[in-house]
């Protein structure tokens, strides 16, 4: 088996499993605020591997679906925020959860303005490090949420 049918199953298998949770999820009884955060986000997901299994996990199309599903997680992590009420605590969060949505939406803006230039283009160049930049802020600013979610 070769790497690329190994992330394909890999891919499929993880959207299968994430469309089953939301599909448990969402018939549930329970009085939990969080319930349709957590079904989004799972769907978002389970959208996402659909995308990554069938276009590849560096296409244009998985890289433009890729924050919507990182928007799902991040609402799902408001909602548990609000869920807890309002103390202090929430109130601090709501400029960081802001900073993240603004990081989050440059990616795809990033990816759309230099699908506009030309590959020997010299931005083409700087490309990579602002793309791992945008990810890397992303992933330690929703680090430090889930840190402060669990204190």
């Amino acid at each position: 088996m070769s790497w690329g049918s190994a992330a394909f199953w890999s891919f499929l298998a993880g959207a299968f499993a994430c469309a089953v949770l939301c599909a448990w999820i969402l018939p549930r009884d329970d009085d939990r605020s969080d319930r349709e955060a957590t079904a989004l986000a799972l769907g978002a997901t389970s959208l996402w591997g659909l995308v990554a299994a069938a276009t590849g996990s560096d296409s244009a199309t998985a890289a433009f679906v890729e924050p919507l599903r990182n928007l799902a997680w991040l609402g799902l992590v408001y909602r548990l925020f609000a869920s807890g009420g309002p103390e202090a605590g929430f109130t601090a969060v709501r400029p960081v959860l802001v900073a993240l949505i603004g990081v989050e939406l440059l990616h795809p803006a990033a990816l759309l303005l230099l699908s506009q230039v030309p590959a020997s283009h010299p931005v083409q160049a700087s490309a990579f490090p602002l793309v791992v930049l945008l990810r890397l802020t992303f992933a330690v600013g929703a680090l430090l949420l889930c840190h402060h979610l669990y204190r």
